[in-house]
């Protein structure tokens, strides 16, 4: 059996507890408000069912794998639906050329 060098182990603990950081100031961010939201939806769910059950409309004419931008209903609305993280889409828009 072959063993790992201890700086292989530091480095997968310290990028673990980097990521654990991470996710946690995420989803501590207050829910966004606005007209035009990004949803991440999760693979085993269609974004347009998760959308409709929201009583949302998908706001653009193509979407991510696991996300999509959304007008007409709200974060909690998405989130109940099934949305795994919802956020402001007006940046995402803009570096998809649709603002």
């Amino acid at each position: 059996m072959r063993r790992l060098p201890a700086s292989v182990l530091v480095v997968v603990g310290v990028a673990g507890l980097f990521s654990a950081g991470v996710a946690s100031f995420v989803t501590a961010l207050p829910a966004p408000e606005g007209d035009l939201l990004l949803a991440l939806v999760p693979p085993w769910h269609a974004a347009e069912s998760v959308v409709a059950t929201a009583g949302g409309q998908i706001a653009a004419p193509f979407s991510a794998p696991l996300a999509v931008l959304v007008t007409g209903t709200t974060a909690a609305r998405l989130q109940d639906a099934g949305a795994v993280w919802v956020a402001d889409g007006r940046l995402a828009a803009r570096l998809c050329g649709l603002e």
